[in-house]
């Protein structure tokens, strides 16, 4: 195994270990006739691409689904699917290119309108202006690149949910004000868990040094003992 797979390896077995610990903090918020769901994961997840790199987010994936289909869990192409969102919102924070901060979101908002229900409900699809407006508006806090991120996730969850489960306009319409709160409460979430991270993975970084030291310094006296 390469230094570089190691150390991929090693962040991505990290960060599900985290994913894991949070996946505990969930919220339950009644909105009018609808029931928001936070999962304190919808928060750390995408910020894999920012501490590890979109390969770190695809090896948690692979992971994760070759666990979950190993032990029957999930359905492997279902899994994929679900983390579909995730890897792209990680892929936000990854890649600082128009082509995941415009194009993806405008592609996103296309599907959307090309669909008969989507184009009865396109409002809906507006939410996704705003990670495009914030690249070309050179916005780029920690909470503006949260918001983009979520909404991106929420971009590509949407289409995906648009063209596998019958619903119809007017139940996309009265999701319009649930999506408000729920990305904010994403992006807050986000923004948290970011500088949480930012100090986690300074903690992170000394103790695999600390492995990494010791493990050369074992290497040098096993040289020197075969030598010798």
């Amino acid at each position: 195994m390469s230094k570089i797979t190691g150390t991929v390896v090693l962040r991505a077995l990290f960060f599900m270990a985290l994913l894991k610990i949070v996946a505990f903090c969930k919220v339950n918020l009644l909105t009018g006739p609808f029931m928001l769901f936070f999962s304190a994961t919808h928060s750390f997840m995408p910020l894999t691409g920012a501490f590890g790199g979109l390969m770190t987010t695809a090896t948690v994936i692979s992971i994760s689904t070759l666990a979950k289909v190993i032990f029957g869990v999930s359905y492997a192409p279902y899994f994929i699917t679900y983390h579909i969102p995730s890897f792209i919102a990680s892929a936000y924070w990854a890649y600082d290119h128009w082509f995941v901060r415009v194009v993806v979101p405008v592609l996103c908002m296309m599907l959307f309108i090309a669909h008969p229900v989507g184009l009865s409900a396109f409002p809906y699809a507006l939410y996704w202006v705003i990670p495009v407006a914030l690249y070309l508006f050179n916005i780029r806090t920690i909470f503006a690149s949260s918001l983009g991120s979520t909404m991106i996730a929420h971009a590509a969850g949407s289409v995906i949910w648009l063209y596998t489960v019958p619903m119809t306009a007017e139940q996309w319409y009265s999701l319009i004000p649930v999506v408000a709160l729920e990305r904010l409460l994403f992006a807050l979430g986000m923004t948290a868990a970011y500088y949480a991270l930012s100090g986690l993975c300074v903690i992170q970084g000394n103790i695999f040094s600390l492995i990494a030291r010791r493990f050369q310094r074992h290497q040098k006296y096993a040289s020197m003992k075969e030598v010798l």
